[in-house]
């Protein structure tokens, strides 16, 4: 299923070390998309009331951006 050029989207979760680690993964054609949809989220009201005090439980994190080379 492709929703605003994501695609195969997946949700992953560490279940074997000692916190908790989520990875998101999808497709885009254009990894300017992905940088389109980022900022587009962030400035979304909608979502920053969903995630208010969200990063008062987080502990770190970080991206990682992996091209797929055919």
């Amino acid at each position: 299923m492709e929703k605003d050029g994501f695609a195969n989207g997946k949700i992953m979760t560490d279940f074997v070390s000692d916190y908790w680690t989520v990875v998101l993964q999808y497709e885009v054609k254009k990894l300017d998309q992905f940088a389109d949809k980022a900022r587009s989220e962030t400035t979304n009201p909608e979502l920053g009331e969903i995630f208010k005090g969200y990063m008062d439980f987080l502990e770190g994190g970080r991206r990682e951006i992996y091209l797929l080379e055919e």
